[in-house]
């Protein structure tokens, strides 16, 4: 399930990215932005219901040799999590020619 406290969730991403930064070098993406009113919440509820009510966008990006990774904090059906995705560029390719083929 998703994850309740902002410190825990933001610890998870904060860790991931550092890792992810240390073996792929710096993000080429990298968004921490608060769309409510007054930007960022001083209290770990509000950061959380900001999260929860999709106005905060908290996510990087990172370039590897073989595609492309992403990491994002998002709610869904409100659960909170960290979500990391990574896209391979090989079988991206791969997929985009035989959907070129079937066109």
């Amino acid at each position: 399930g998703g994850v309740d406290s902002w410190s825990v969730l933001y610890n998870q991403y904060t860790t991931l990215k550092d890792m992810l930064t240390q073996k792929y070098g710096q993000p080429v993406i990298d968004v921490e932005e608060w769309q409510g009113y007054g930007g960022k919440p001083t209290d770990d509820n509000s950061c959380m219901h900001e999260l929860r009510m999709d106005r905060a966008k908290i996510g990087c990006g990172f370039q590897t040799t073989n595609g492309s990774i992403e990491l994002v904090m998002l709610s869904m059906k409100m659960e909170c999590r960290v979500w990391l995705t990574y896209s391979d560029a090989m079988n991206t390719n791969t997929v985009m020619d035989s959907a070129m083929e079937d066109l």
